[in-house]
């Protein structure tokens, strides 16, 4: 139904614990929201803070975010950190179902393509990844260092097909950031690119 002409995007509900990544089922509704649908199918993802508060990482903005990017990173850094540990630890092979020969269909439908699975993981991580660009930023390039290489390396095997990220005027450190992000896209996937920034070297 997903792959339908009329549905226009999907929307993925995360409860508080990310148990929906060790689910084979959800799992395999991210990967059909994520890969086999056009560059124009928002996929918007929504989950509650412990404190109650509904926060959500979205394709394009949303009409509180009053199309001001500062509000929309804003929105966007409140998603749970928790959470976005578990987006980088998917792996649907290592996911269960209530019935384990739904797995098995799931996993074998995925495999037709060679090397699929693979990209599933690596595009739905890399999704979570790129959300996380912008509070990455504001962190000291040595702190971040290593969740930004691993990051990147989801990016490159990834097969996303949008890339938003506007850093709000934000200046960024170009060669540790910036620069490898450029190195990291996706060439044959990507079908939509935005990365608005302010970026030069660090002096000293």
């Amino acid at each position: 139904a997903l792959t339908r002409p009329e549905v226009r995007g999907t929307i993925t509900v995360l409860d508080p614990d990310g148990v929906l990544f060790a689910r084979a089922w959800c799992g395999f509704e991210m990967q059909t929201a994520l890969m086999q649908t056009g560059a124009d199918h928002r996929h918007d993802v929504y989950t509650r803070t412990a404190a109650g508060e509904v926060v959500s990482l979205t394709d394009g903005f949303i009409e509180s975010d009053q199309q001001i990017a500062f509000e929309k990173n804003s929105r966007e850094a409140r998603f749970p950190a928790l959470l976005h540990e578990r987006a980088a630890e998917f792996d649907l092979a290592q996911t269960r179902a209530y019935d384990p020969s739904d797995k098995e269909k799931i996993l074998a439908h995925v495999r037709r393509d060679k090397g699929a699975l693979r990209r599933l993981n690596k595009t739905l991580r890399a999704k979570f990844f790129v959300a996380r660009l912008y509070p990455l930023a504001t962190e000291p390039p040595d702190a971040v260092k290593g969740q930004v290489r691993r990051g990147l390396e989801e990016l490159r095997d990834s097969t996303l097909r949008k890339l938003t990220v506007d850093f709000d005027g934000r200046i960024v450190d170009a060669p540790s950031l910036v620069d490898g992000l450029v190195a990291a896209l996706p060439h044959l996937s990507l079908e939509v690119l935005r990365v608005e920034c302010t970026c030069y070297p660090r002096l000293g």
